[in-house]
């Protein structure tokens, strides 16, 4: 089968269009909230791409029947124009079908466009027109390289950066505008130096086989590619950052309010369980109801201990707060040292450093398969150093990298911000923060040098 040059330009034509669109999506389509009607919206948007890409033959054609001085050098710029423009378009296409920002949109087009990019240079520029020149002469087997190389690069491109991306709204390099303007420019440089790659690779134009290939131009077009990506994924990093601290920030605030919540709770609670109590002795003594039903009612107050004294009152308003939540379970927290100790703390932060620390262990407590499910705590001094412990069952395997438990949990963005909590307030007071994981026994430990 010989080479046919106009099937191979609609089938290059087709398969930008429609490469660069998939990619765009790949990075859309899981991370971001689609239009209503969306399907109607996809299908018109992608026919007018489709229309606006088949414009690019007559137009070529014009330019270059020999009307026009250096007809070679004006069909090179109405390519890179054609190009650009239909790229710009399909951030257009993307903004049209989802709910997000316009500066979220270029971001798409950024990624997609370098997808689409690798998977020409690699499958086409490399293998098909300079290594295995054969595969051009047959259009179906081309095309199904093409395309299993294609699939072969968004699986990757899912795997190691998309599914990362599921867990942020928008990554941004500051306000909005500044944001989309960044963006834009991002585009702007990846598509000039990619199209410079391609002029400085091919040496040839408008031919089906390179003969005298310059490599450097394929380096510089995956480079860019490469480059580009590796700048976005930092960018997520920044942006899950800034995130987990606004999430923090936002537990702490929200957890450091309902210390005097929980302090009145009690109290109210304190007064209710010592009236009943009085209430039912009142009726043993007067006889006015059966030994058992008041056996059974006394029983219902049975573990239920508020005379906690820890030496510091925030710490007993958590002790009796947790033990109350987890009594029924079974589970129960045993306290040793002195937490009169955390006096250098304010009560908010010592509320939502053991607040978070207590609920992550018993949470671990109740699912371990231990009969005895018991925590214990522990507040101790040595030679002015103020030792913070934490110690709890539990099953399964817990993997710790860089002092972070590594979580299996669908929403792994919310995992661990209790932790980073716990984190940040030990830092905040110099301290430092010790996690450890030794046979089925959980420890966090919070370590303050005081003077």
């Amino acid at each position: 089968m010989g080479f046919n040059a106009a099937g191979y330009e609609i089938f290059e034509e087709l398969r930008f269009i429609i490469e660069l669109v998939l990619a765009e999506m790949l990075f859309a389509i899981p991370c971001y909230k689609r239009k209503k009607n969306f399907p109607a919206r996809a299908a018109i948007g992608f026919a007018f791409l489709i229309g606006w890409a088949f414009l690019y033959f007559p137009i070529r054609s014009a330019f270059s029947s020999g009307y026009f001085d250096n007809a070679r050098y004006m069909v090179i710029v109405i390519v890179m124009l054609h190009y650009s423009i239909l790229t710009v378009l399909t951030t257009v296409y993307l903004y049209f079908c989802f709910e997000y920002r316009f500066s979220q949109a270029l971001l798409n087009t950024v990624c997609g466009y370098c997808i689409q990019h690798l998977c020409y240079v690699i499958f086409t520029e490399l293998l098909a027109r300079t290594w295995v020149t054969a595969i051009i002469d047959y259009m179906a087997v081309y095309a199904l390289a093409s395309v299993t190389g294609f699939i072969i690069v968004c699986l990757l491109a899912y795997f190691f950066i998309v599914r990362k991306f599921r867990t942020i709204e928008q990554i941004h390099v500051g306000k909005e505008r500044s944001t989309t303007i960044a963006f834009a420019l991002i585009l702007i440089t990846t598509v000039l130096l990619t199209f410079s790659g391609q002029s400085i690779y091919q040496n040839e134009a408008q031919t089906r086989i390179v003969t005298n290939p310059n490599y450097l131009g394929a380096v510089v077009s995956v480079f860019t590619c490469a480059l580009v990506m590796l700048v976005v994924y930092l960018l997520y990093f920044e942006n899950q950052k800034e995130r987990e601290k606004s999430l923090v920030s936002s537990l702490l605030y929200e957890q450091a309010k309902q210390l005097e919540f929980k302090k009145g709770e009690i109290e109210t609670l304190k007064r209710f369980v010592h009236d009943a109590k009085h209430q039912i002795l009142e009726l043993r003594s007067s006889g006015g109801a059966s030994q058992e039903r008041i056996n059974e009612a006394m029983g219902q107050f049975a573990g239920i201990d508020f005379f906690v004294d820890t030496g510091n009152e925030v710490v007993n308003i958590i002790l009796v707060d947790k033990n109350l939540a987890k009594r029924n379970e079974g589970i129960s927290i045993e306290f040793d040292g002195d937490a009169s100790l955390l006096s250098f703390m304010d009560p908010p932060d010592i509320y939502v450093f053991l607040g978070n620390a207590l609920d992550n262990a018993m949470e671990a407590t109740a699912k371990s398969a231990v009969e005895e499910k018991k925590i214990l705590f522990s507040i101790k001094s040595s030679k002015g150093v103020v030792s913070v412990q934490v110690s709890n069952y539990f099953d399964g395997n817990v993997e710790i990298k860089d002092g972070k438990v590594q979580t299996s949990k669908t929403d792994k963005a919310f995992h661990g911000i209790g932790l980073s909590s716990i984190r940040r307030i030990t830092e905040n007071y110099g301290g430092m923060l010790e996690i450890d994981a030794n046979g089925n026994v959980f420890t966090l430990k919070a370590i303050f040098v005081r003077n």
